[in-house]
């Protein structure tokens, strides 16, 4: 097996604009080929319906993720001497057992309880979409269980407090939460926040420091708004206007008004923090 990335196109003498916009695989889109060059045609097309729309990829990362799940089962499949329409429900929990003594290249140890089951639902969600495209005869739905997921694995976790129910397979390993906490000492917060560069000057205010605010900024934020980072890097302009900073305290808390934390998911209303 190998992978191979697409090259985009943004013209073409036989196909016109209009339907090589709507039809191209987009550039750097990831394929599975067999050693003699031959498209692994059913990953392709899950990895399109799931990953891409009307020739543009949505994620890059995700589709490079699923790609790479793909490509290491297939392999494994294949030196099982194993059909990929083949594979029962015991193959993939004999693959999983494989993923907990398996060797990441990346760290040199171990995979992670959370990558092998990251792994897994890749591969369990396209034997599903398999069987429903009648590719498999065999169904993994009847495997379905319904798990409670922890606030702190979903995306603005803060602004719910319901413990919601997900649907997930007997197939996926459970991943055991872990209490373990790392605290940043009150003494040692105005020193990390110092190191992270100045807040931006306020109006009338002389640049003192030159050092970028960006990291400075975006750590303010993610502490006193209860982000995670990738939650902060996915602010609007608009979202974050209305931040207002205390010019006299640069540690004090950063009070919010009608901006961050109003926008939850979907528009619902989240509480405020007070300074």
């Amino acid at each position: 097996m190998q992978i191979i990335r697409a090259v985009g196109y943004t013209q073409h003498p036989y196909i016109s604009d209009k339907d090589l916009k709507k039809n191209r695989i987009p550039k750097d889109f990831r394929l599975l080929f067999t050693e003699d060059m031959r498209l692994v045609e059913p990953v392709f097309f899950f990895l399109l319906e799931r990953c891409a729309s009307a020739g543009v990829m949505r994620s890059k990362n995700t589709q490079k993720t699923y790609t790479d799940h793909l490509y290491e089962a297939f392999s494994y499949f294949e030196a099982a001497v194993i059909h990929w329409n083949e594979v029962s429900s015991d193959d993939l929990r004999a693959y999983s057992t494989a993923l907990h003594s398996t060797i990441s290249w990346r760290t040199k140890q171990l995979l992670e309880p959370t990558t092998i089951s990251a792994r897994m639902r890749t591969i369990v969600q396209f034997y599903e979409w398999a069987y429903g495209e009648k590719l498999t005869k065999e169904s993994m739905r009847d495997r379905v269980i319904y798990v409670p997921v922890s606030a702190d694995s979903r995306f603005l976790a803060h602004i719910s407090s319901n413990n919601h129910l997900v649907e997930t397979s007997s197939l996926i390993p459970k991943v055991q939460s872990k209490d373990e906490v790392s605290a940043i000492g009150k003494c040692d917060l105005p020193k990390l926040m110092h190191e992270l560069g100045p807040l931006p000057p306020g109006e009338g205010q002389e640049i003192t420091d030159p050092r970028p605010t960006r990291t400075r900024l975006a750590a303010t934020i993610s502490l006193n708004a209860g982000l995670r980072i990738d939650e902060v890097c996915g602010l609007t302009k608009w979202q974050a206007l209305n931040l207002k900073p205390s010019l006299h305290e640069p540690m004090a808390l950063v009070p919010l008004y009608g901006s961050v934390l109003d926008m939850g998911m979907g528009g619902s209303q989240t509480a405020r923090p007070n300074s």
